[in-house]
């Protein structure tokens, strides 16, 4: 996935929409609206709940259908590195 989009819900991130680390130095993994002041906004959102965030902000955006749209978010949220579950060693 993308580097230059939030590890968190996928939107692209600029400059002007980075998250804040405990520091206050600009996150480069998260934007401000998942993460300020080293934390997550929403610390108690689960994978499934992301991903119907996303579904319907991409329904809304690209006047798409939410059934389409939740196809879309479930392929991209679980690549993001909030949502990557650990490989089990073998």
């Amino acid at each position: 996935m993308n580097d230059e989009r939030c590890q968190s819900c996928g939107i692209n991130l600029a400059p002007s929409t980075h998250g804040s680390n405990k520091d206050g130095t600009p996150n480069m993994d998260y934007c401000s609206k998942c993460f300020q002041r080293g934390s997550f906004t929403q610390p108690s959102l689960n994978i499934q709940g992301m991903i119907q965030k996303l579904a319907e902000n991409i329904s809304a955006q690209l006047r798409i259908p939410e059934g389409r749209a939740r196809i879309l978010a479930s392929a991209i949220i679980p690549l993001l590195k909030r949502w990557k579950q650990p490989e089990i060693a073998k």
